[in-house]
């Protein structure tokens, strides 16, 4: 993984979700355990079946998480950012990686190891429990995500995605092929570029070059 390793500050913890509250004692004990990395876009950053040494935290940006379906086609779990947490499940499970992450845009992340993090989460209970919510999160979300890909047009379901991803991707644009967001969202590259026409149409897109612009 080509990425880019950078200082961390004690701000960086306490602006994180989960750490919110934390004294700058413990912030800075954090600090001192953490790494701070930028991870190109487009760039596969956990891989499935690997042994599990890391958590990442994401400051900035989107990953896409996926799984290789027997086809060797990518299939989209979930679409993470700013706040979330990847790789998190399986340090604590001492199970390999369940699946791949993929940055989608530029991503600013804080990494600590798996003996940080565990340490991290008996320390402070209160981390736990805010961990515990947003693992359930997920998995409403993942549910959601199954119920509106049985029940909702593929339409609908691109025009969601895109309005969740717009929020990862500075200044509204992003800068997704058809055949990423195809991944994404569940379809075929043709349909996803039909759909992507239909809405442009719609003046509720405009289209470019491997960028989208929700209007």
């Amino acid at each position: 993984m080509s990425d880019i390793i950078q200082p961390i500050t004690i701000a960086m913890i306490q602006d994180f979700p989960l750490f919110e509250g934390l004294s700058q004692e413990e912030a800075d004990l954090i600090a001192q355990s953490s790494i701070k990395r930028t991870i190109p876009a487009k760039t596969v950053f956990i891989e499935q079946g690997t042994n599990s040494e890391t958590a990442f935290f994401i400051l900035e940006g989107s990953v896409n998480i996926f799984r290789i379906d027997e086809n060797g086609n990518e299939v989209s779990i979930s679409v993470l950012g700013k706040g979330d947490i990847v790789g998190e499940m399986a340090l604590i499970d001492h199970s390999p990686r369940s699946a791949y992450a993929k940055t989608l845009s530029t991503v600013e992340t804080l990494v600590l190891s798996s003996d940080s993090f565990r340490n991290i989460l008996k320390n402070y209970p209160d981390i736990s429990i805010r961990l515990l919510a947003s693992l359930s999160k997920r998995i409403r979300d993942s549910d959601q995500r199954l119920e509106d890909f049985v029940t909702k047009s593929l339409k609908t379901r691109s025009w969601n995605a895109l309005k969740t991803l717009e929020i990862y991707f500075p200044d509204g644009e992003i800068a997704l092929s058809h055949e990423e967001l195809a991944t994404i969202v569940g379809a075929t590259r043709a349909r996803i570029t039909e759909v992507l026409n239909e809405l442009e149409k719609e003046n509720k897109v405009s289209l470019s070059h491997r960028k989208i612009i929700l209007l």
